[in-house]
């Protein structure tokens, strides 16, 4: 029997067919992680391309996290812009340095715990469906 697939990875956002759920996978969750860290833990002027990498990793999460996402990422923006060539080397600003705390302690970890909810909400579903399932090919 062709079941078909209920979840696809599309442009890095897992869309779920069946509970209609828009999810980031954990892997880019990670990343992005990484990436704030090792901002947020150095205390040395960081490169133009690592905040640019580390702002694109976040930004492309807008899907889930539309609303704060332009606010917590304003002064880290704003470095990125002015900065004269993609070689130039960042000061982290008290504010800029208070967003990447932002993402570290909290939302990162919200997503992580959204996905999850999801994915347990998933299986549980699919526990209830699979019984009615069987019952109905006659297994």
């Amino acid at each position: 029997m062709w079941v078909p697939v209920q979840e696809i990875e599309f442009l890095g956002v897992l869309l779920n067919a069946c509970s209609g759920h828009i999810s980031i996978p954990v892997r880019r969750i990670l990343k992005a992680q990484e990436a704030v860290k090792s901002l947020f833990t150095s205390s040395s002027d960081h490169n133009r391309v690592q905040v640019a990498s580390c702002v694109g990793q976040i930004n492309s999460m807008s899907v889930v996290i539309v609303n704060v996402l332009q606010i917590m990422t304003k002064y880290l923006s704003a470095y990125i812009v002015n900065a004269w060539s993609w070689e130039s080397y960042i000061k982290l600003s008290p504010q800029s340095v208070e967003q990447l705390s932002f993402w570290n302690d909290k939302i990162l970890k919200i997503l992580m715990i959204k996905n999850f909810l999801l994915s347990l909400k998933s299986i549980l579903k699919l526990c209830i469906q699979m019984p009615v399932l069987l019952v109905l090919q006659g297994i």
